[in-house]
């Protein structure tokens, strides 16, 4: 079951939220800590440790074809998007994106 708040409603929680001076909120270090990227480096990372299991990276991993885009002409072929983007020297969220958006690069 949902419940839904009243215009009036909403419109009383958007005012208080609004008034409350959030400079004045002071955290504890332990929150500042555990909201760091430190908190999870090295034994606190929870995959730390772990290995991928071969066939588990094969089901994840996508092969990349690079081809030329006048000729298309296959230039080379790379089995992970992370050994493409190490051999092309681009980032691995550009090349995903134009992955997904099939476009060429």
């Amino acid at each position: 079951m949902n419940y839904k708040h009243s215009i009036e409603t909403r419109a009383k929680i958007r005012a208080f939220a609004l008034s409350k001076d959030k400079s004045t909120i002071v955290y504890s270090k332990e929150f500042i800590f555990k909201q760091s990227s430190l908190s999870k480096v090295d034994i606190k990372n929870p995959m730390y440790g772990r290995k991928w299991i071969e066939e588990t990276r094969k089901k994840l991993s996508k092969p990349v074809y690079v081809y030329n885009s006048k000729t298309l002409e296959l230039i080379d072929y790379f089995t992970e998007t992370l050994i493409a983007t190490k051999n092309l020297k681009i980032r691995y969220y550009t090349l995903r994106k134009y992955i997904k958006i099939k476009k060429i690069i």
